[in-house]
This record gives structure tokens, C-alpha cells and sequence, in this order.
């Protein structure tokens, strides 16, 4: 099993000699099945976390929360400040318009 042949500078091989053939060995009559109905899965175990570690994870949640709340409202009392005053400057100009 050499060469089969040359197209130009090309060389062909085999394609047994490429890629092996076939393997001597076991036949696939005589290969054995193996059983693949479905798995059993068992649960992994989940850390433990004490009642103590949970509940003061969820009171520092909580009180991040309480304070982007403070925060929102902060800056929503600024912004109404400011539009009053923006009301305030037109009603006055529209009074001067007016007159």
C-alpha cells in the first residue's frame, strides 16, 4: 500500500493509509451493549448556612435597600425644588409678557 498516484505535484494516497481502515479487533456483533436507560441523579448537598449568617445577610440587604430609598428621595426633593423655581421664573415672565 503505497501511492496510488501523482496529479502534478499532488501525491494521492489511500484512503486505508490516511485514515487507518479498519480497526482489527472487536467486531461490532461481539461488542457488548451497555445499559443506558436514564440515570439516577442524587441531590448535591447544599452548604448549610445557620439561621444567624441568613438573617444577617438579609438585614444588610434590607438596609442597603432603606438606604437607596433615603438616597431617591433626596434626589427627588431636589428636582422638585428646582422645577418650582423653573414655575416660579415662567409665571413671572409671563407676567412681564404681559404687561
Amino acid at each position: 500500500m503505497g501511492i496510488i498516484g501523482t496529479i502534478g505535484s499532488i501525491v494521492i494516497f489511500p484512503f486505508r493509509l490516511i485514515f487507518g481502515g479498519k480497526k482489527k479487533g472487536t467486531s461490532p456483533e461481539e461488542t457488548p451493549m451497555t445499559d443506558y436507560s436514564t440515570p439516577q441523579y442524587t441531590p448535591v448537598n447544599q452548604p448549610s448556612y445557620s439561621t444567624d449568617v441568613a438573617t444577617e445577610n438579609l438585614k444588610a440587604k434590607v438596609d442597603l435597600m432603606l438606604t437607596q430609598v433615603d438616597s431617591l428621595k433626596i434626589e427627588y426633593e431636589a428636582i422638585n425644588q428646582r422645577i418650582q423655581n423653573i414655575e416660579k421664573m415662567v409665571r413671572e415672565l409671563y407676567a412681564m409678557a404681559k404687561s
